[in-house]
């Protein structure tokens, strides 16, 4: 009777996975595009601008050129701590937290110009840096059936958005009369729209760290840490067993909750059947186990 039960349940809730999976996936690709359209807007935004800039704010031409060559001397200074970052905290935590730091920076370079120019301007450009080797990273591991797209549509947006970025530049400083706040700061809207439409990755990855340990499991690793299909977190964070016969994280496990390339659980096998969803708590299993596969 109870595997029966289990049986009817599972077949009730596959087509509401289906629509998580396919709401997930959606979300999952409305984030990348925000957030790659962030990455340099920041930065190409600044040289059309820079004469307007040093009459403005009376910048030499060495400070103008030590602003020029500040971004790339941040990407490779601060490109080597995302992978520790990504380690502690996780990918889709980082990158929002990037994306905060990038608005901060961007608004304090606009809300006092003369005295935060080079702290803000470093600021952004550590969080495009951060950025830069984290997103191509949680791709493959959410996604990696279509990392290809998704790579493309982020470096497709990451176009847009440097093209965008140093057209608005000059118009925008005409059009405001010459406000230095403003062609400095604009871009922070994009910014914070990114970082609102990167929270359901936080919370899937909130979720998917709830789910292993409402199983009594423990999440196989950092994100990312292991290869695809293989319990440690290859293929999304995936979850490992601590007892039972099978390995967790490649749909075949008694206790380990495996993911599809968007996080969304999928049916693990317990004692020969296929049960949808999270774990199932431990007496459960252990009652799934003693009844027995009938078939």
């Amino acid at each position: 009777m109870l595997v029966t039960w289990l049986r009817s349940t599972a077949v009730l809730n596959a087509g509401t996975t289906e629509q998580a999976r396919l709401l997930e996936r959606a979300l999952l690709i409305v984030g990348v595009a925000a957030l790659g359209f962030n990455l340099r807007g920041a930065i190409t935004s600044l040289p059309p601008v820079f004469p307007e800039l040093a009459g403005s704010l009376d910048l030499s031409a060495a400070a103008v050129s030590v602003l020029a060559a500040t971004p790339v001397i941040c990407f490779g200074v601060v490109s080597g701590f995302a992978a520790s970052l990504s380690r502690r905290l996780g990918e889709e935590r980082v990158l929002l937290a990037a994306l905060i730091a990038l608005m901060a920076g961007l608004l304090l370079r606009a809300a006092a110009p003369g005295a935060m120019l080079f702290p803000g301007t470093v600021l952004a450009a550590a969080a495009i840096a951060v950025m830069n080797v984290l997103l191509s990273s949680l791709i493959k591991r959410r996604w990696p059936q279509r990392a290809g797209f998704l790579i493309g549509l982020y470096i497709t947006a990451l176009s847009v958005g440097a093209i965008i970025g140093s057209l608005v530049s000059v118009p925008l400083w005409r059009a405001t009369g010459g406000s230095v706040a403003v062609t400095l700061g604009w871009l922070a809207g994009p910014a914070a729209l990114a970082a609102l439409l990167w929270l359901p990755q936080v919370r899937h990855a909130a979720r998917t760290r709830a789910a292993c340990r409402w199983g009594g499991i423990r999440p196989s690793g950092p994100p990312g840490s292991g290869p695809p299909g293989s319990g440690a977190a290859g293929r999304g964070p995936a979850c490992r067993g601590t007892a039972g016969n099978g390995t967790a994280g490649n749909g075949t496990a008694g206790n380990g909750a495996a993911t599809t390339g968007t996080g969304v659980p999928i049916p693990a096998r317990v004692a020969g059947h296929r049960v949808h969803g999270r774990p199932e708590p431990a007496l459960l299993r252990r009652a799934v186990v003693a009844a027995g596969d009938p078939a």
